[in-house]
């Protein structure tokens, strides 16, 4: 289950469960979509726009969902940098491997195998 809280009020404004049949470990987002994956193996995408737009009604606000991993997902990172490479995201996971993912297309970039245990944090590099 997740859960959309206003910073002012400090009041939950939607609860997103019905996608979800384990915890989620992690999320991120920028100002278009939320990403979100744990002990599914799976990442969840979700149109902001749409999540909120209503928060009485249940528009359906996934956009994509897609196997990821062998194993749960500890951490993931949405890319906030606005340049060619726009959609993607990297994931962090118990199956001792880093993924770079098109999260609109669900596509696998590349895959980083080499890690001797978990994975538990993965950040980008805003490169000049």
């Amino acid at each position: 289950m997740m859960k959309v809280w206003d910073l002012e009020s400090g009041y939950c404004k939607k609860t997103v469960g019905d996608y979800f049949s384990e915890w989620i470990r992690c999320c991120d987002s920028n100002k278009d979509y939320i990403i979100a994956a744990g002990l599914e193996k799976r990442i969840y995408v979700f149109e902001i726009s749409r999540l909120i737009l209503d928060f009485n009604k249940n528009e359906d606000a996934l956009v994509n969902d897609f196997e990821a991993h062998d194993n749960d997902i500890e951490a993931i990172k949405i890319n906030k940098m606005e340049k060619e490479t726009k959609n993607l995201c990297v994931t962090a996971s118990r199956d001792k491997k880093v993924g770079v993912w098109d999260y609109i297309k669900g596509e696998l970039i590349v895959l980083f195998v080499g890690h001797e245990n978990w994975v538990k944090s993965v950040s980008f590099l805003e490169s000049s």
